[in-house]
């Protein structure tokens, strides 16, 4: 069988132990979707490629397909985030972050997107002084659901918003069953994520607990999947 060498820039989303020594790692890459490699050998004493199979690594990966299999023969080093180790809400928020991208994505999708939205996101955990882990979050959420084609809306000619319908995604002030109720303070939140598109994940002067919780039940609900590690978080 045919093998072709990638050179692909990726960041781990997810690491599994095979065997005595080897792991599987997932892949978000930057030109081939997502994928799933092995990484040989890297359990044992000073191994070379430790650092390349644990979640957060983002480098560039040298891998060999041979057929639909994919193994990492090597990864030039360009970030780990580990300024998150040191706070564990920001490791779980990060944690998080990297479900909800692999949760979303498929092999051979389009995920050059996500995986700016992701490494934006994890900068501002880990590099920007004060910032706000909710905002980070929600700002997040957002775009991940913007890019699975679940943007969310808000009502045409209104200035401020009473309801949130979870069926059509969108802030309103007629209510129905498919609505919950906000506070003026989650409602005046919520608008300002939809409509920024380019505000930085990290700033925001209203964010809140309760209106990520209703971030987490609506992705929840149109993936049809849980989010495990952010509910630990929140």
């Amino acid at each position: 069988m045919e093998e072709r060498e990638i050179k692909e820039q990726a960041i781990v989303l997810q690491s599994e132990d095979s065997g005595e020594a080897d792991r599987f790692i997932t892949l978000l890459t930057l030109n081939h979707g997502k994928i799933r490699a092995k990484i040989r050998g890297v359990k044992r004493a000073k191994a070379k490629l430790a650092y390349a199979s644990f979640p957060f690594n983002f480098g560039e990966y040298m891998l060999i397909r041979t057929g639909r299999n994919f193994t990492v023969t090597n990864c030039n080093y360009i970030d780990n985030f580990s300024d998150l180790t040191y706070d564990l809400n920001k490791y779980y928020a990060g944690a998080g972050m990297l479900e909800m991208a692999n949760i979303v994505t498929r092999e051979d999708n389009d995920t050059y997107p996500l995986l700016m939205l992701l490494l934006k996101g994890l900068k501002s955990l880990s590099y920007e002084r004060d910032v706000c882990i909710f905002a980070v979050l929600s700002k997040f959420m957002v775009d991940v659901l913007s890019y699975t084609g679940f943007s969310l809306g808000m009502d045409e000619n209104e200035e401020k918003y009473k309801f949130f319908n979870f069926e059509l995604g969108k802030l309103t002030n007629i209510e129905s069953e498919d609505c919950v109720e906000l506070s003026a303070v989650d409602s005046s939140y919520l608008a300002q994520l939809i409509k920024s598109d380019n505000q930085e994940y990290g700033t925001c002067e209203l964010c809140s607990k309760s209106v990520l919780k209703l971030l987490i039940l609506f992705f929840e609900n149109k993936v049809d999947e849980e989010i495990k590690i952010l509910k630990k978080f929140i």
